[in-house]
């Protein structure tokens, strides 16, 4: 029977782990369509225009080969450079302001996209546990969806949704994170989290 229990565990934890790197490479498909929308289309097909395209190219392709989902890795770091320049130059204290008047407006605010599972099953496991949150929906944020994405992956590292947070602390996405995400932890865990920080209806 112990040799069962090992196995069961073994497999919850490869399910995690492919859960984590799934909702990691949504996170790339996202910056990649943000990156998508900064290069300008070259309407003349020179030499200079080749190698810009060439270069886009190279980024992009990239951008879509990232699996390594460790914080201080050199990928992580070209992905969040690659989401600081797909934000432009921004207003930062605006978009500060906004995430920290978002931050203060309840005791779990999630910051996830509409179309994401993994947002989805973030928001399903904090609605079963009694949590008290707000689903801030990033892609509906108009011209601050891009930026607010840049300054949230500067603060914490990390540059896929969902981005959940207790208070001003970060505390991961769906599968990863510093408490290894929501939809990962026991309901044991998860209730403590909740009751601790006041965060249940």
């Amino acid at each position: 029977a112990g040799g069962v229990s090992v196995h069961a565990l073994d497999t919850d934890a490869a399910e995690i782990e492919r859960k984590a790197h799934d909702e990691e490479e949504e996170g790339e498909q996202d910056l990649l369509k943000a990156i998508t929308k900064q290069i300008p289309a070259n309407e003349e097909t020179t030499l200079e225009a080749v190698g810009s395209d060439l270069y886009n190219e190279w980024i992009l392709q990239a951008v879509n080969t990232l699996t390594v989902k460790v914080s201080n890795s050199p990928l992580n770091d070209l992905k969040l450079w690659l989401w600081k320049k797909a934000a432009g130059e921004y207003n930062r204290e605006r978009i500060s302001a906004r995430i920290g008047a978002l931050l203060d407006s309840a005791p779990i605010v999630v910051f996830g996209a509409s179309y994401s599972p993994f947002t989805k099953k973030a928001l399903d496991t904090l609605e079963r546990a009694g949590a008290r949150y707000k689903f801030v929906a990033m892609d509906r944020q108009g011209g601050n969806s891009v930026p607010m994405r840049a300054y949230l992956a500067e603060k914490t590292g990390r540059t896929s949704l969902p981005s959940v947070w207790i208070g001003e602390q970060f505390i991961g996405g769906a599968y990863d994170g510093p408490v290894g995400g929501v939809a990962a932890m026991s309901d044991l865990e998860l209730e403590k989290l909740l009751t601790e920080n006041n965060a249940k209806y």
